[in-house]
């Protein structure tokens, strides 16, 4: 996967979320996370 840094989208996600960039890219390039499909989410393509 390839992640495409932002400084300007990486700031403002630090004040509305309070989580850094670099630990954000951290949880989708653990290769030991979980990935589920979401039932609810009928119509949606992913």
């Amino acid at each position: 996967m390839d992640i495409e840094f932002d400084w300007n989208k990486a700031e403002s996600n630090l004040k509305k979320h309070g989580v850094s960039f670099s630990e954000a890219s951290s949880v989708l390039l653990d290769s030991d996370s979980l990935v589920m499909e979401d039932p609810t989410a009928i119509y949606e393509s992913r």
